[in-house]
């Protein structure tokens, strides 16, 4: 995957919310949290293979909607068990 892909969908984007897009056959959770800054994340939760997309974006962090463990934006890390992190995407 590039650096940088441009996504128009973004712009639809509220904040504190989540999406699913496809970049170059690849499904990425994009979100955007209360400051507006945009994050692209793996989109499978690794614990129970949810769709991050559908979750929601609160204080920092994706909410996986199967089971409401969370990640942080950032750094794809869950402190449930930080060894189960979501991929970051530049």
């Amino acid at each position: 995957m590039a650096d940088w892909t441009n996504v128009p969908e973004a712009q639809a984007l509220s904040t504190d919310a989540s999406m699913t897009i496809v970049v170059n056959g690849t499904d990425i959770a994009l979100c955007r949290d209360e400051d507006g800054i945009y994050y692209a994340l793996s989109n499978r939760c690794p614990h129970r293979l949810g769709q991050i997309g559908d979750g929601g974006v609160e204080n920092g962090r994706v909410i996986c909607p199967l089971h409401g463990w969370d990640f942080d934006l950032r750094t794809g890390i869950s402190p449930y068990n930080p060894s189960d992190r979501l991929q970051t995407f530049p």
